[in-house]
């Protein structure tokens, strides 16, 4: 929209210039809302997927120091495992997956029911058939020896001791995601990679509904990387020079 603003005022100057016009009529018009500016690098979808396949579960223990099969470190990365599924698969922001409760969890359907958070609206999204796998062992292996037993959480995902620094959490994440791949940035690139990828199968509301932009205009700032990506393609196969 306002490419076609600046070109119309650069329309309307020329037509002054000619003595067509007395003035411009679209030089006093101002578009509302933010300008939004996106810098990612987005990610195939085989290497979002290849995150969550390849994200370190099993821990290698020395002959020196043994440590039981299910100790507090090993359960961490299984539900960190969990985490790293929706942030490749429904592009959740930290905060969303922090606040999600155990009622938000519809595992018979296949769905997820993600608040509204500061930055983002409500939204019912569908799992991946594996995922369903996943949180269900998570819930019941995994959360139930991380939770204190005296603990009362809703919280789907919880920390030991009844630590609530997801901040931490993720940030161990973004970590081994990193080692895994080194065009790994932050969980924002994961983010902008999967609505990207929406993008080329969906229409651009329902993309809205997916990434949980409370404005149409958020959504279509992620279009941006699909010229590029058909720009690249021209230069490679086409070049110009």
């Amino acid at each position: 929209m306002r490419g076609y603003l600046t070109h119309l005022r650069k329309y309307f100057d020329w037509l002054i210039s000619e003595g067509e016009v007395a003035d411009n009529p679209a030089s006093c018009i101002q578009l509302q809302g933010i300008r939004r500016q996106l810098q990612h690098e987005i990610l195939p979808v085989a290497h979002l997927q290849e995150l969550y396949a390849r994200y370190p579960v099993e821990i290698a223990y020395t002959a020196a120091k043994q440590m039981p099969p299910q100790d507090m470190n090993l359960l961490s990365r299984k539900r960190n495992k969990v985490i790293t599924g929706l942030l490749v698969c429904q592009g959740l922001r930290v905060e969303e997956i922090a606040a999600l409760q155990l009622r938000d969890l519809r595992l018979r359907e296949g769905l997820i029911q993600v608040h509204a958070q500061r930055r983002t609206a409500e939204r019912v999204l569908q799992l991946e058939s594996w995922q369903v796998c996943g949180i269900m062992e998570y819930l019941h292996d995994v959360r139930t020896q991380i939770l204190p037993a005296d603990a009362q959480r809703d919280h789907v995902f919880v920390q030991p001791q009844g630590g609530n620094n997801f901040y931490g959490v993720t940030q161990i994440i973004l970590k081994h995601l990193r080692r895994i791949n080194g065009r790994v940035k932050n969980l924002d690139q994961l983010r902008a990679s999967v609505i990207v990828h929406w993008l080329r199968k969906y229409d651009l509301r329902t993309v809205q509904y997916m990434a949980g932009h409370k404005y149409v205009s958020s959504t279509e700032a992620y279009r941006k990387y699909l010229l590029d990506g058909l720009q690249a393609d021209v230069m490679k196969y086409h070049p110009i020079v």
